[in-house]
This record gives C-alpha cells, sequence and structure tokens, in this order.
C-alpha cells in the first residue's frame, strides 16, 4: 500500500512539479503526510487541464477525493492554471482545487522571481546593464501587455466564441507584432475577416464582440491586473528581446536561452514569501 497520503495534482510538466512540490511539501512535512505530485500526462496521455477536470468530476461522483481507510484519511488537491476562466464563468469552486492567481503559473515566476538575476543567470550578461533596461519589472509587464492590447483581446475573443485565427492563447508569441511589411491595424483587420469568414456573422458582430472584448482587457489592464489574462509564457521572448538589445551586437549565451531563463526565475523565487499563501492557505486547510 502506498504511504502517500496527499495527492498534488498539476498540469504541467515543465514548471509545475517543482513549483508545486516546493509550495506544498512543507505543509505535508509539517503535518506528518507524505505528498505525491502527480502530472497531468499521468492522467491521461494528452495531459492538461481538462484531463485534470475530467479526474475531479470522476473522483467527486465517487465520493473519492477524501479517502478514509482503517482510521486514516487521504486527499486529493488539484492545482490549475486560472487563464480566464473566472471571466467565463467556468471556475469550478471546490476545497480540492486551487487556482493560480494569475493566467498560467509561469505570471508567478515572473512577478515574485528575481527577473534581472535570472536574465544574467541565463545569457551570461552583466546584471547592471539588463537593469537599465528594466528598472521596474511590474512597469515593464504593464508596457508589454499594453503593447499587445488587441492581440490578447483577440485572444480573449476566440477563447469566448470558439472562433480561432492564429492569435490565441496557444500561441509563444503576438502575430500581429514584429516585422515590418504590415502596420498591426493592417493585421488585427486581416485577423477580423478571417472570423467573419469562419463564423458566418457579419463584420458589424465581429466588430461588437471584439470591441467587447477589447474593452474588457482595458477595464482588467486599468485594474494593474495585467497578469490575470496576459499568457506568462509570453513573458519569454520579450525578455530574450530585451536581452538581444543590451548585448548590442556582442556574443552572450543564447543556447537554450528560453529554457534557461524559466529555470533561473523558478531558482530565485523565494518560497517562504508572503506570497505562498495563496498556495498553501488551501492545502493546510483540506488536511486540518
Amino acid at each position: 500500500m502506498s504511504a502517500t497520503r496527499v495527492f498534488i495534482f498539476v498540469e504541467g510538466r515543465h514548471t509545475d512539479v517543482f513549483f508545486y512540490g516546493e509550495l506544498s511539501r512543507p505543509v505535508g512535512d509539517s503535518a506528518g503526510l507524505e505528498l505525491e505530485i502527480v502530472r497531468a500526462d499521468r492522467v491521461s496521455g494528452s495531459g492538461g487541464k481538462q484531463s485534470l477536470l475530467a479526474l475531479y468530476r470522476y473522483l467527486e461522483a465517487a465520493d473519492s477525493l477524501t479517502e478514509r481507510s482503517k482510521g486514516k484519511e487521504s486527499w486529493c488537491l488539484f492545482y490549475l492554471d486560472k487563464d480566464v476562466d473566472d471571466i467565463l464563468g467556468e471556475t469550478v469552486l471546490s476545497s480540492h482545487i486551487v487556482y493560480a492567481p494569475c493566467y498560467t503559473v509561469e505570471n508567478a515566476l515572473f512577478m515574485y522571481g528575481d527577473v534581472i538575476r535570472a536574465m544574467a543567470a541565463a545569457s551570461s550578461l552583466d546584471a547592471v546593464g539588463l537593469t537599465r533596461r528594466i528598472p521596474d519589472k511590474t512597469a515593464w509587464a504593464r508596457e508589454k501587455a499594453t503593447a499587445w492590447r488587441e492581440f490578447v483581446a483577440l485572444c480573449l475573443f476566440s477563447q469566448k466564441y470558439g472562433i480561432h485565427t492564429d492569435c490565441t492563447y496557444k500561441c509563444s508569441s503576438s502575430p500581429l507584432h514584429g516585422g515590418v511589411a504590415e502596420t498591426v491595424a493592417d493585421r488585427l483587420q486581416a485577423r477580423k475577416v478571417e472570423l467573419q469568414q469562419r463564423s458566418g456573422l457579419t463584420a458589424e458582430q465581429i466588430e461588437r464582440k471584439f470591441r467587447a472584448s477589447l474593452r474588457m482587457i482595458d477595464r482588467i489592464y486599468r485594474k494593474n491586473q495585467h497578469d490575470s489574462v496576459f499568457n506568462g509564457k509570453w513573458y519569454v521572448p520579450l525578455l530574450m528581446r530585451e536581452i538581444e538589445v543590451e548585448a548590442g551586437g556582442e556574443q552572450y549565451s543564447t543556447h537554450a536561452l528560453s529554457n534557461g531563463l524559466t529555470a533561473a526565475l523558478k531558482a530565485t523565487l523565494d518560497f517562504n514569501a508572503t506570497w505562498t499563501e495563496h498556495f498553501r492557505a488551501p492545502l493546510r486547510e483540506l488536511i486540518s
């Protein structure tokens, strides 16, 4: 029989196991309980949030989210990315589910990690020069999110209405930005035409729905909550661009820089800081 008493289910392969292991294990240790981190791709080959939600619903229906056997209890807890589930009314209220406070766990790396130290470590550049480029990481993130507001609105539109172009939350970067052949407005208009063709809606209907998504993005930004709708994975290529500019043509460490940035950010997290309580408090309450 397994000695594990707490099963922690997480979505991703690259960040989640380390991140949620560091968060949850001290809670288990203080309670004298052994924990196991279970990735979604162990639940089903495809992995992802939907696999975990399907497992949650199965266990809930079987009354097995908490198991009692021979005077002992064991528990299941699911740590999930928030994505835009809150906006779409798709969040599941349960003591066995904890959502990240931001769009995805990668946002938390940027929000709570030492960005400059991570950039310097991953690229082997001087931290002083990088600090000049990003003196305030929160202001920098807000600036980048604002610059991509039309792209973020398209991603939200696609998620809400199920009509897709190449601008979705699965993108690694914004197709609207970069390149010089067309303006952002031209690229945006091309996507609106594509949405119209794929949906059967009129141009006026597409425009009205897109404008509603854009207004929502702007309201969220005004509250400085851009990380609730801006995919944290997008920060990595933006940080890589800052490193490239700072290098100014000089050689720097480019090998596996994307993965190196993420790994370095994880290493700079302070898991004793107050931000960890968002994740630890529900686990502590569940097993108390």
